[in-house]
This record gives C-alpha cells, sequence and structure tokens, in this order.
C-alpha cells in the first residue's frame, strides 16, 4: 500500500480524490458538489493524503490545517475520511489514518481533531483504538460550541 499526501496543484491528484469524491457522496451525501475535490484543492490549508493499492486510490483524508495561539502549534481537523468499498476490511483506514498521526507528529502539530456520526460504530472504534477521544471525556471544564450556518 502506497501513502501519500495529495498535491493540491496537480490535476491528477484531484481527478484521483474526485474519482473516490463520487463513491463517498453516493454512500453519505448525494448531494454533495461534484466539483468538491477541485475546490478543496484551491483552499489554501487544506491538505488531503491518500491510501493506493496497485496505484489504485481506495482511500483518503480531507484535513484542514489551523493555528492555536494558545499553544503556538498547528492543529489538523481530519474533515473527511473515506476508505472505498472494494478496500474495506483491508485496513487501508487504520494505515491511512496512523501515517497521517506520523505526519502530524513530524509536523510538531499541537492536537488532531475530527467529528464522527454518532450511529458511525466502525469509524469510532478505529478512532478510539487509534487514541482518539471524545473531548468532553479528556477536557470536561472546557466546552466547545459551534453553530451551523443553516440554523441563523
Amino acid at each position: 500500500m502506497e501513502l501519500r499526501e495529495i498535491d493540491r496543484t496537480s490535476r491528477s491528484d484531484i481527478n484521483l480524490l474526485s474519482a473516490l469524491f463520487k463513491e463517498y457522496a453516493a454512500e453519505v451525501k448525494p448531494d454533495m458538489s461534484p466539483t468538491v475535490a477541485g475546490e478543496l484543492a484551491e483552499i489554501p490549508c487544506f491538505r488531503g493524503f491518500m491510501a493506493f493499492d496497485d496505484g489504485n486510490p481506495i482511500a483518503f483524508c480531507v484535513c484542514f490545517e489551523t493555528y492555536s495561539t494558545y499553544r503556538s502549534k498547528y492543529v489538523w481537523n481530519l474533515h473527511d475520511v473515506m476508505v472505498s468499498r472494494s478496500a474495506r476490511g483491508l485496513g487501508a483506514g487504520r494505515k491511512l489514518l496512523e501515517w497521517v498521526l506520523s505526519k502530524a507528529r513530524e509536523c510538531n502539530v499541537a492536537k488532531v481533531t475530527l467529528e464522527v456520526e454518532e450511529d458511525n460504530a466502525v469509524a469510532k472504534a478505529l478512532y478510539a483504538s487509534l487514541g482518539f477521544q471524545d473531548f468532553t471525556a479528556k477536557a470536561p471544564k472546557e466546552h466547545h460550541w459551534h453553530l451551523y450556518t443553516e440554523d441563523l
């Protein structure tokens, strides 16, 4: 399995990511923009990672890099993690995320965050096995709030 960072300036890499996003959208969000991979490539804080098997893309991780002024270090938010249906159960997601976390350590990232749907037991078990915790359990005195603009 080959693991590498997506080159957002490479049309080839964005096309490979786009193919995986089509499969992802069909499963989780059919109304997702068909040009989402190209849109990501235009976002300066986007970092993407992909796993390949025999040259074929089988998994991706979309990451956005922000900065913690409090810790004076970068923070990575893993926004989408997807394994192609054809590669599920083969450890591709685990290998990709282990590699992404090793990259985060190399880059001296303060923390890595992600969100997961309540009913996604497989993903939650994987994330927990990699050391992720529900942040309310880790930092019970910190309260993290959000507001979706569609609720305004």
